[in-house]
């Protein structure tokens, strides 16, 4: 049976980022870098970096990769859609952090490609703690400090969420009785609780910079559904039109700029919200838990970047039906103005007509007067032997050429309508 292409990468997705042993007590510093996809020069990057350290590299398809490096000190390298990720950890004895900063700053120029931008820095300690014994917070804000205790009062995670003087946000772990396996999904959570959330903020950082926009393109809309009112002719129409169709392409440059990073917040939030109801706990002791303090600063952030959203969209629809009562105004307008067109082009051909039809008769006139004189010519000519007065014979030619005149020239008319 012949097997689909897809089919082995879909089943290697659900271990296509699985969780580490973490032992205690453990320094980790975690960076996390805006790289969008680059056609694998990211991979290329990380693969040229582990050969030169004689270390087998990432396979094609790999978004996480493992290096040990000397001293029990660990790398892992991860991919995301936009972001790769990068955990060094080593024991946490003195001087482990400082360590593992020099490590990372001398290698991430190497690892990365020259494009990708700094967006999260973590520095998580896991110190072993006591049956019974206190976690020790006093190197946090006391005022912004936030603790939640999990897996039954296995562990304990702190943070004020302050960047250090390194730039990292400090957040720690006291564990009291979960081993290495456990540890590993908890620190995941809390890393990737971290990174989702100053992700998401990244959106409440566009929304800031483009409501100005959008409150401009709100009030002029105001403005121009009033002037609609008072274009009451085809001009005044056009003119009110070009300006709405122009400040509709200037809502959806706004809406194309900011979309995909608005779409992504509201992704990354939810990811947030997901990792933090996997923590399983209670706020330890008397302070504001993990899941509160968060929630509480990112939930209002979140709300505006929906508001700036929705304003986009709706600014977007009635702009679209103002166009679109605008564009029926114009062609009622157009309709009424080729109607009257048309009434006076019916005027002036039927004046042509009865013009035409009076010089049609004076022509009729001319040419026999010109016809019966020839006639009156040709009758003195031969007088003397018909015996006929020439005057007598004009007159009587008269008639004649009158309806011989009237036939051919309403036969000429005839063959020029066909």
């Amino acid at each position: 049976m012949k097997e689909h292409p897809l089919r082995q990468r879909a089943l290697e997705e659900i271990h296509a980022r699985p969780f580490e042993s973490y032992p205690t007590p453990r320094a980790i510093f975690h960076q996390a870098y805006l790289a969008p996809p680059s056609g694998g020069l990211n991979r290329q990057a990380f693969s040229s970096w582990c050969e030169t350290k004689n270390i087998a590299p990432p396979d094609v398809h790999a978004r996480h990769h493992v290096v040990a490096l000397e001293d029990g000190t660990r790398m892992i390298w991860e991919r995301h859609h936009e972001f790769i990720t990068l955990t060094w950890d080593c024991e946490n004895k003195p001087g482990a952090v400082d360590e593992l900063v020099r490590l990372a700053n001398e290698n991430e120029s190497q690892i990365l490609v020259p494009d990708a931008a700094l967006i999260s820095l973590i520095q998580l300690d896991l110190i072993p703690l006591d049956a019974g014994a206190q976690a020790d917070f006093s190197s946090f804000d006391a005022k912004n400090t936030c603790a939640t205790s999990i897996n039954g009062d296995g562990a304990v995670i702190g943070s004020d969420f302050k960047m250090l003087e390194n730039g990292a946000t400090h957040i720690s772990i006291f564990n009291r009785s979960l081993d290495g396996n456990v540890m590993g999904s908890v620190v995941r959570r809390v890393l990737e609780i971290e990174t989702y959330r100053v992700l998401s903020l990244l959106g409440y950082v566009t929304a800031k910079q483009i409501m100005p926009d959008v409150s401009a393109v709100e009030a002029r809309l105001v403005d121009l559904i009033g002037e609609m009112d008072g274009a009451n002719d085809l001009e005044a129409s056009r003119s009110l039109l070009k300006t709405i169709t122009k400040l509709a392409t200037s809502v959806e440059a706004i809406s194309a700029k900011s979309q995909f990073r608005l779409s992504a917040t509201k992704a990354y939030y939810n990811l947030v919200n997901l990792r933090l109801s996997r923590l399983v706990g209670a706020p330890y002791k008397s302070m504001m838990g993990v899941e509160d303090f968060l929630g509480r600063r990112l939930a209002p952030a979140m709300r505006t970047c929906e508001s700036v959203e929705d304003r986009i969209s709706i600014a977007s629809k009635k702009l679209s039906r103002a166009a679109n009562l605008l564009r029926t105004r114009v062609d009622i307008q157009l309709e009424a103005q080729n109607h009257e067109l048309l009434e006076s082009m019916d005027r002036r051909a039927r004046q042509q007509f009865r013009l035409q039809q009076t010089v049609e008769g004076l022509s009729i006139a001319a040419v026999s007067y010109y016809i019966v004189s020839l006639i009156g010519y040709l009758a003195k000519g031969v007088q003397d032997y018909t015996g006929l007065q020439p005057g007598l014979v004009m007159a009587m030619s008269v008639p004649l050429v009158l309806v011989i005149i009237w036939m051919l020239v309403r036969r000429i008319r005839n063959q020029h309508s066909k």
